[in-house]
């Protein structure tokens, strides 16, 4: 394998290591100090490792009382995009849905930027309009 191609699996490996470590429980140690996670349906940017953290602790635990259900995760040597459903009861209002007493399944997809062992960005697409009931 020539150096580029060397370099460029060793890049897309060390990328998959940053976001697998980042998936289990969303851990916050890889979310770089000045990282930014953008809402993209608002608009709404949360900067830095506290604020992030903060934010999914309400998202799964505020909002919903939830989980992420991972379907697919690509990755590329300095990005990932992650596709799945929140799954859980939705206690808060969001978009269009309102809090019910079962169960839903919310599309998420998320695209991540990475530098070198850090998550540098997200853009976090949530939608809303096609969450539904179990």
């Amino acid at each position: 394998m020539c150096g580029r191609a060397y370099s460029l699996v060793m890049a897309v490996d060390q990328t998959r290591r940053v976001v697998r470590d980042y998936l289990e429980g969303h851990a916050t140690d890889v979310i770089a100090e000045d990282a930014a996670f953008t809402m993209m349906g608002s608009g709404e940017v949360f900067r830095g490792r506290e604020a992030i953290a903060s934010m999914l602790n309400h998202f799964y635990h505020g909002i919903f009382e939830g989980r992420f259900e991972e379907g697919r995760l690509l990755v590329g040597d300095d990005w990932a995009v992650l596709e799945g459903e929140v799954v859980g009861e939705l206690l808060e209002p969001v978009g269009g849905l309102a809090p019910n007493e079962g169960q839903v399944r919310v599309p998420l997809c998320v695209v991540y930027e990475v530098t070198g062992e850090y998550v540098a960005a997200a853009r976090v697409y949530l939608d809303t309009s096609r969450g539904h009931g179990r």
